[in-house]
């Protein structure tokens, strides 16, 4: 798997505005690939900025 394929379900969660589970934070915890964590960390800084422009 490249890049955020192997954590889709993770991403379609952060899209969404759900909370990530426990096993979620444990799966990006044990993960090898700080570069993936990174991109996860972008979307997510991405989603929030995008909900404080249309409070």
């Amino acid at each position: 798997m490249n890049d955020i394929d192997s954590f889709q379900d993770i991403c379609e969660k952060v899209e969404w505005g759900e909370r990530l589970s426990f096993e979620d934070g444990v799966r990006l915890y044990q993960s090898n690939d700080p570069a993936q964590r990174g991109q996860l960390a972008e979307m997510m800084s991405c989603c929030k900025i995008r909900e404080i422009e249309y409070c």
